[in-house]
């Protein structure tokens, strides 16, 4: 059971293991895009390429129920599905349901683990293999690994290397599972964190906060919501995605220059002021209009030192 890009190197490696795949669930077409066309999860093109059975259910009913247990399953993993799992699902498969998640629970537990470890700067994460239960992410632990997260990761590489660390996790928790040699262990859920899912408005900075909180928003939020400001060009306000920065000074500090662009630097970007340091803007997309260097973007628009971002 899953959905996303990040479940497809788990449904791979399953595969690959020689696993007998009876069926996949996975979130229906949705519209997606500008022009709102119906594209399907990549997990169900995935499934498709591979003729193992889909299942597309829009809530979970009696009916989804009903099909899981005519299909006798004897494990049932989950990789970013989408959906809490009732009791009625959880309990068909006599191995149980286990599911990847992308934190070192009980540490953001929830639907933006990667994201939030991002936003809190955290210096590592990891993927955690349980058994699931009635909870969220409250499941015994099966397997846990750690991995380092460096200052240039964002959410594109982070969630590319969890998701491939999620595979490798899964295929040895089921030989553990097969062999009879796995032992959960619970979680200290005193200890437990949440990951709550993003809003497009968390995206919206505040030029007050200082750059290093600035900067880990960027690094989160690139796709989605993306972090991002608002400028008057031409007497009309509009939306400025900031796809990439840096800090260029953590402690200076200037509480009038906050949003202020107060240089622009050759060949790096632009300059900003903030509540605390200056961050360095690289990479920006103007509403409806193509992702540049933040070089490439003040050359086609009347922004010069001294420009104000505003809210």
């Amino acid at each position: 059971m899953g959905t996303p890009d990040f479940a497809l190197p788990s449904l791979k490696a399953l595969i690959q293991a020689r696993h007998n795949m009876i069926c996949v669930v996975t979130q229906p077409d949705r519209p997606k895009g500008r022009g709102k066309g119906v594209i399907a999860p990549p997990v169900k093109l995935f499934a498709q390429k591979h003729n193992i059975k889909i299942l597309q259910p829009e809530t979970i009913t009696d009916v989804l129920v009903k099909n899981i247990q005519a299909l006798s399953p004897d494990l049932i993993v989950v990789v970013a599905y989408g959906k809490i799992l009732p009791k009625q699902i959880l309990d068909i498969p006599r191995l149980g349901c286990i599911n990847a998640h992308a934190s070192l629970l009980p540490k953001y537990r929830g639907a933006a683990p990667i994201q939030r470890a991002l936003l809190n700067n955290e210096k590592q994460t990891g993927v955690t293999i349980m058994f699931m239960n009635e909870g969220m992410d409250t499941g015994d632990i099966l397997l846990q690994e750690k991995i380092t997260i460096s200052p240039s990761d964002n959410m594109e590489t982070l969630h590319n290397r969890l998701s491939k660390l999620s595979a490798k996790l899964l295929v040895e928790a089921i030989a553990q599972i097969e062999q009879e040699t796995c032992s959960g262990i619970s979680q200290n859920h005193a200890e437990a964190t949440y990951a709550p899912m993003l809003k497009k408005s968390d995206g919206l900075i505040d030029w007050i906060r200082s750059a290093e909180e600035i900067n880990n928003m960027t690094r989160a939020m690139n796709p989605w919501p993306g972090s991002y400001t608002f400028l008057n060009i031409s007497g009309k306000k509009r939306m400025l995605k900031i796809l990439k920065t840096e800090i260029f000074d953590e402690s200076a500090c200037s509480k009038e220059k906050t949003g202020v662009l107060l240089d622009i630097l050759k060949n790096k970007g632009g300059l900003v002021g903030t509540g605390k340091g200056q961050l360095l803007i690289m990479d920006v997309q103007l509403d409806g209009s193509r992702k540049l260097s933040f070089e490439e973007f003040i050359r086609g628009h009347s922004v010069k030192k001294g420009f104000c971002f505003v809210r």
